[in-house]
């Protein structure tokens, strides 16, 4: 009866210790008029945050307040380990912008990724990108001064930055997604289908070679996260639909989206994996960082531009499809995937 008595408290006092909710040191908030979110965060080991998003209207973060140009605009807010704000940037774009992914190293230093169209203001600098949409990599100091922004893409085609990594060497990993004629460092290419790509640059913003990792139809694939073992072998997660090439090799869609992780080694492919899924996941494995979109997060819509992409023949060695026109974001107010 002893024993019994013993394990049925022993019991209780385990899963008590299990349910607890965990105890937190500070929770911070920035409000604003409209739809503000927080897509990426990122820490040092001093135990300093960043984080980046985008907000609409107006938005209060500490003594600072932000007025989005549109109907989005990019933020950056940097905390210290007590949950201080040390600063708060607005990068303002008349015609849109997201921040997707953020890095912080122990000096102090940032790197942020994202996308916007036409031109974007960065503290007191101008920089131009395309019409359509471009993507940027940029790197701030620990008070929040730019160091250096390098620009992706090109009047005639779109391009969509989705996270970033450091390898061990230091050089940063911008992974993504882009179609059309696109300029990224020194690379020129075009292609008519989504080309998913990894490109690097040094500590100090040089290019340093750009790499394509698959293929497949315009809209029907999304690159979303990428990581890296201790050997700087690479992790790419995403979805697609139809056929996904990589190089020699293609796997073929079931379900309404399905997810595919893949591992390179010095950028050849030597495992893939791929799940049959009726919607978008939700979550994917620790390889797999960013954002997953399910059947309520986006909706086809008239409200904002669309690029229409017909059939061609082969170029560059890639197959080039055509998809439809799809949007990511709410209704009222959507973002084009491309």
């Amino acid at each position: 009866m002893k024993i019994i008595l013993i394990f049925t408290l022993l019991t209780i006092f385990i899963g008590l210790s299990f349910a607890q909710k965990p105890e937190y040191e500070w929770i911070r908030t920035a409000q604003g008029s409209s739809w503000d979110e927080a897509l990426a965060i990122a820490c040092d080991n001093n135990g300093n945050s960043i984080s980046t998003g985008y907000f609409e209207g107006s938005f209060n973060i500490g003594d600072s307040i932000f007025n989005s140009d549109s109907y989005a605009d990019i933020f950056v807010i940097k905390h210290d380990s007590e949950g201080d704000l040390v600063w708060a940037k607005q990068l303002s774009c008349k015609n849109g912008a997201w921040g997707n992914s953020v890095l912080l190293d122990d000096n102090g230093n940032s790197i942020l990724t994202g996308y916007f169209s036409d031109s974007i203001r960065v503290n007191n600098n101008m920089f131009y990108g395309s019409s359509i949409q471009a993507g940027f990599v940029a790197k701030f100091d620990q008070n929040g001064n730019i160091l250096w922004f390098n620009i992706m893409g090109s009047e005639n085609g779109w391009i969509w930055p989705s996270d970033l990594m450091y390898l061990s060497n230091g050089n940063i990993i911008c992974a993504g997604m882009y179609s059309g004629t696109i300029t990224i460092g020194d690379s020129l290419i075009t292609t008519d289908d989504a080309v998913t790509f990894l490109v690097q640059y040094s500590p100090t913003g040089d290019f340093v070679k750009l790499t394509e990792t698959c293929s497949g139809s315009i809209n029907q694939v999304d690159l979303l996260g990428i990581a890296s073992d201790s050997m700087d072998n690479m992790y790419i997660g995403g979805h697609f639909q139809e056929t996904l090439i990589f190089s020699d090799t293609s796997i073929t869609s079931k379900g309404y989206h399905d997810i595919f992780i893949a591992k390179f080694d010095n950028h050849e492919i030597v495992e893939l994996i791929k799940e049959e899924v009726d919607e978008f996941p939700s979550e994917i494995t620790f390889y797999v960082s960013g954002e997953f979109w399910d059947g309520s997060s986006f909706f086809e819509t008239d409200n904002s531009r669309i690029f229409k992409h017909e059939k061609s023949n082969k170029k560059n060695g890639i197959n080039e499809r055509s998809g439809k026109n799809r949007y990511r974001g709410r209704a009222e107010n959507a973002l084009p995937v491309f």
